[in-house]
């Protein structure tokens, strides 16, 4: 029965039909678009990503089931100690930082960083980063609530590395 159970919550999570959020209804998410970006001041910064000359990284924008809009941003480092470096200095420059955490291995070495942070003063947006490896994504959204959904939902789509 528990083996049960699990299938069809981990089969709820992955179809979108079940999560979590601030007012209590499923919230699903559409790709409404992928393309490619530089972030200028992450490039300014010196940040260079894998195969490119500057800070290059892939998005793609969901709109959530309640309409608002969101995106993952993703790409690669050439060593984990950049892509950790990445991570802190948007930190370092958000406006405000909420949470941030480690993950480690049984011979506690760290294994994935995490942060939330409030990347402007106006308070309008959101912002849950994390690195694995040489890995960076983040998740551009209106609210933690939704930026935390489809950070559990996105992390189920992506291989592991």
């Amino acid at each position: 029965m528990p083996r049960t159970m699990a299938a069809i919550a981990v089969g709820l999570l992955l179809s979108g039909v079940w999560a979590k959020c601030t007012d209590k209804k499923p919230l699903t998410f559409q790709n409404v678009a992928m393309g490619e970006i530089e972030d200028k001041a992450a490039t300014n910064a010196g940040f260079q990503t894998r195969w490119w000359s500057g800070a290059h990284f892939g998005f793609t924008a969901y709109r959530a089931s309640n309409g608002n809009s969101l995106a993952v941003y993703y790409d690669d480092f050439n060593k984990p100690e950049e892509a950790k470096r990445f991570l802190d200095w948007k930190a370092d420059k958000a406006f405000k930082v909420l949470s941030k955490s480690t993950k480690r291995d049984v011979d506690d070495k760290p294994i994935e960083y995490r942060v939330e942070l409030v990347p402007d003063s106006d308070r309008s947006d959101v912002e849950v980063v994390w690195v694995v490896g040489v890995a960076v994504h983040w998740i551009h959204a209106r609210t933690l609530d939704y930026a935390l959904v489809l950070e559990k939902l996105y992390r189920n789509w992506v291989p592991r590395y």
